[in-house]
């Protein structure tokens, strides 16, 4: 079953076609705070406003035609059951006329169709074979100062997703099993309680559901596009990082603010302020730490913010309200100074002074680190190796003690297998925290702090008890194998040394 079959079978997401959207919060997917983050300024959306929504499915379109009253939103999507539940939605919640469907394939696409002023991509470019291409698609639709919001799986802090996939398909289960729902119930009710990939199996979103289900966990092509390839392709594509969109929890200004709580010293705090944010965003991902999928806001890098707006800019809507609307609205007119938007919780703009440190795609550093790991073709192919594809899980060769290996040209030697293991986490789970954690060491500095900070930032993952109460889950994060290893009486250095491959754990 490929991409196109599964969604012709299963239309996602699994709602009801008569159900209409409650209206979200205008941060969420809005025209202009994509805007606000390229410009620092409010710009509306107008008449004239043309939104693509790629890999629609059958929901977001009509969500964003509701956040966007006066835009013209074309939608399109390979599955054609996805398109008709998405046309009688439209009906219902009253935005048809509004909504143009085209079954088709975005590399199909021709240019012409274009330009758009706001491209919203949202799950759909990891499932894609060459997620490169489907960005230079973007950016050739993309209008100049338009702006584009794409959503991806987040390669490494997924790995408990992919564990449970294994652990089905372990057990003979496939999409196309009867009754799989109630099979899946059943195998991870067999599991102890707080059981790892039981839990990760109960707080997933969408395995309430069978459509969920073979969306999450036995997806016909499931390759989460790592943030260092994301940056690669955007380059490409001639595309640039302006902000992030997803949950403020999850997000770097998060992390930073995390340093300072626990008394990190001004060394550490500078060493962190001094990467990019790209690499600040992977250094989560190394962690564990992105709970929520990266969202990324884009634009084209060739576009200046500055002077592309109006003269007299329209009142923000946020002012725009009550006895004070018409005064407002005279004095912005003749200051022509523009309305500010209120920042959304958790937007953070890229700093552009800042400089990404990955070797150049085709150099001979760059095929080192790219060994073992996920390769970057010049087709915009993201290709993972046999192993990494069989065992669908990120693998990356710039674990200090492996790239020390690969440049000498030896076989790296896992020094992990020596660190206490639980019995209910699988040995690649282990080895996958624990590779990310070692990277994580050498960004932000071989030093004993480091191991202690990062013990104290990285708290358990919580689900929800009703009533207010969270029960902590064990052994999902970096967090839980630095604070089991400081419990059984090894010394920050001891930890330190072991991580980067300099001793064993135990000698």
């Amino acid at each position: 079953m490929n991409v196109r079959e599964q969604y012709e079978r299963h239309p996602y997401p699994a709602v009801p076609w008569i159900a209409v959207p409650k209206p979200l919060p205008a941060h969420v997917l809005a025209y202009e705070l994509g805007q606000n983050l390229r410009t620092a300024r409010f710009v509306a959306h107008e008449r004239t406003t043309r939104i693509l929504v790629a890999g629609c499915g059958s929901l977001e379109p009509v969500v964003v035609a509701a956040a966007h009253p006066r835009a013209s939103v074309t939608a399109v999507d390979l599955s054609g059951a996805s398109l008709k539940r998405l046309r009688l939605r439209a009906l219902v919640a009253r935005v048809s006329g509004r909504i143009e469907t085209r079954r088709a394939d975005l590399l199909e696409l021709s240019d012409s169709m274009g330009p758009f002023d706001y491209i919203l991509s949202t799950g759909m470019l990891h499932h894609c074979e060459r997620p490169g291409l489907i960005l230079a698609k973007i950016a050739a639709l993309l209008a100049p100062r338009g702006i584009a919001r794409v959503m991806t799986y987040a390669a490494r802090s997924r790995h408990w997703i992919y564990e449970v996939r294994r652990y089905f398909e372990s057990h003979g289960l496939r999409a196309s099993t009867p009754n799989l729902a109630r099979r899946c119930r059943e195998l991870t009710a067999a599991l102890p309680p707080l059981h790892p990939l039981r839990t990760s199996f109960e707080t997933y979103a969408d395995s309430a559901t069978l459509t969920g289900l073979v969306d999450g966990f036995f997806h016909a092509y499931d390759h989460p596009v790592p943030v260092s390839a994301m940056h690669e392709f955007c380059a490409r594509a001639g595309l640039k990082m302006i902000g992030l969109g997803h949950a403020r929890h999850s997000q770097p200004a998060a992390f930073e603010e995390a340093l300072a709580r626990v008394g990190a010293s001004a060394r550490l705090r500078a060493r962190y302020q001094s990467l990019s944010c790209w690499r600040r965003l992977e250094l989560l991902d190394d962690l564990c730490e992105l709970a929520v999928n990266p969202v990324y806001w884009l634009a084209k890098t060739a576009d200046d913010a500055r002077g592309d707006y109006p003269k007299r800019t329209r009142l923000n809507p946020v002012l725009a309200r009550g006895r004070l609307r018409k005064p407002l609205s005279a004095l912005l007119g003749l200051l022509s100074v523009p309305a500010p938007l209120l920042p959304a919780e958790g937007a953070l703009v890229a700093d552009e002074k800042l400089r990404w440190t990955t070797p150049r795609a085709g150099t001979e550093t760059f095929r080192r680190w790219a060994e073992g790991g996920w390769l970057l073709s010049d087709d915009g192919t993201l290709a993972p190796p046999l192993l990494a594809q069989r065992e669908r899980i990120f693998v990356d060769t710039r674990t200090p003690h492996i790239a020390r290996a690969t440049a000498a040209g030896k076989q790296p030697p896992h020094v992990f297998k020596d660190f206490p293991r639980p019995d209910d986490v699988p040995e690649r789970a282990h080895r996958t925290i624990l590779e990310g954690l070692a990277r994580a060491v050498e960004v932000l500095g071989c030093t004993p702090e480091t191991i202690r900070v990062l013990s104290k930032i990285l708290e358990p993952r919580a689900r929800a008890l009703g009533d207010g109460e969270e029960e902590d889950l064990p052994w999902l994060s970096s967090g839980d194998v630095l604070r089991d290893l400081l419990a059984r009486g090894f010394s920050e250095e001891r930890i330190l040394e072991s991580l980067t491959g300099q001793r064993s754990l135990w000698r």
